[in-house]
């Protein structure tokens, strides 16, 4: 296993918000943790890999993250970050979840933490989940806390972890699925054992109560190493890791860290004409899109995120703005982003390259997570 050089580390760490705290492991321990022997494990939904613990899923399952950009869906979650990992030539053990259910995070982390206690598995370097549960500050203040008029924002969220967990617990009972996982983590952190999870790709309208509770919490840089627009960032997050993952069609597959090598095959991939390739050059004029608008530099941009690209029908009502970090795009099945040039035809280069390999840009905090041993 290669070690992180001081200057990499020196690299990997971006200016803060003024209210960054040291919630949870920084990044020296994070790297002291990647460069020791010990075990780290990635408890996730995976259809590819064969986990070490827990479930398989069907490989009929439809998965959820599209790859090679022809608008299906090739892989499962955990299958993408176990890549990423495997990119950063860091071994991994894993532990496979039926699905996304409450029930099923609680089971595995207990499951772990039982593995642990009774000595079936050497204590890890530390467990990561991409759990998010997200709630708004309003959410927390009047359905958790109940009183309105708290004084609680993004920057002090932290000195209010223990009002918040008690709440919790007196509103929705002990044996909640959140203060189980409460429990779960403080009886792991005793152990040696430190918890990560993804800090959530709300544009920071919401915090993942996940961070409240003893973790660490992994936010996104985004490909020019600023803070990503959509990872949420409060006084829990001081870690951040490239979230940003395109995905490029080269000889034997798609490689998504371009170093030219193939990092999924394409017998793993569904393998149709990618929608970049289909739509290049397009007039948006010939497509239905009742909604385009404008942006600064005098470019159209397709506003809606449903934005469907085979039909031509938007899916919601009211369109919003996302991630300016590419422009105001429109997203198909895995983050499929296209851009409206002068002359309205459709553009897809997120790298800002105008490489013409580009099929596919998947983003986000979990992915970040998979970078946390980055080289």
């Amino acid at each position: 296993m290669r070690l992180l050089s001081t200057a990499l580390i020196s690299l990997l760490i971006t200016v803060l918000p003024a209210w960054a705290i040291s919630a949870g492991l920084s990044s020296d321990q994070i790297v002291s943790i990647c460069n020791s022997q010990k075990e780290i494990y990635l408890i996730d939904v995976f259809k590819n890999l064969k986990p070490t613990f827990g479930y398989q899923q069907d490989e009929a399952l439809k998965g959820e993250i599209d790859v090679d950009g022809d608008g299906v869906h090739d892989i499962l979650h955990g299958d993408f970050v176990a890549k990423i990992f495997e990119l950063n030539n860091r071994p991994l053990k894993t532990y496979g979840m039926k699905g996304y259910g409450k029930t099923s995070v609680q089971g595995a982390l207990g499951d772990l933490r039982y593995f642990i206690r009774s000595k079936q598995i050497p204590v890890p370097g530390a467990i990561i989940m991409a759990m998010s549960h997200s709630f708004s500050i309003e959410k927390i203040k009047i359905e958790l806390l109940r009183d309105k008029k708290i004084d609680l924002n993004f920057s002090n969220i932290h000195l209010h972890s223990d009002k918040i967990i008690q709440a919790i617990k007196d509103n929705y009972g002990d044996s909640h699925m959140l203060y189980s996982f409460f429990k779960d983590v403080q009886d792991l952190n005793k152990l040696g054992v430190p918890v990560m999870v993804a800090s959530g790709n709300d544009y920071s309208t919401k915090v993942n109560l996940a961070s409240l509770m003893g973790t660490t919490s992994i936010g996104a840089r985004d490909l020019n190493n600023k803070v990503a627009a959509y990872s949420n960032e409060n006084s829990y997050v001081s870690v951040y890791r490239p979230g940003d993952f395109i995905g490029r069609k080269i000889i034997g597959g798609v490689d998504i860290n371009n170093d030219g090598v193939a990092d999924f095959s394409q017998s793993e991939l569904s393998g149709g004409q990618s929608l970049a390739s289909i739509y290049k050059s397009k007039k948006v004029e010939l497509l239905d899109i009742k909604d385009v608008g404008k942006n600064l530099d005098n470019e159209f941009f397709i506003s809606s995120r449903n934005f469907n690209l085979k039909t031509g029908v938007n899916s919601e009502a009211t369109l919003s703005l996302f991630d300016a970090t590419y422009g105001d795009i429109s997203h198909y099945p895995s983050n499929m982003s296209f851009f409206t040039q002068r002359d309205g035809s459709l553009l897809f280069n997120p790298a800002g390259d105008n490489s013409l390999n580009q099929v596919s840009i998947n983003y986000g905090t979990s992915f970040a997570i998979g970078n946390l041993c980055i080289q």
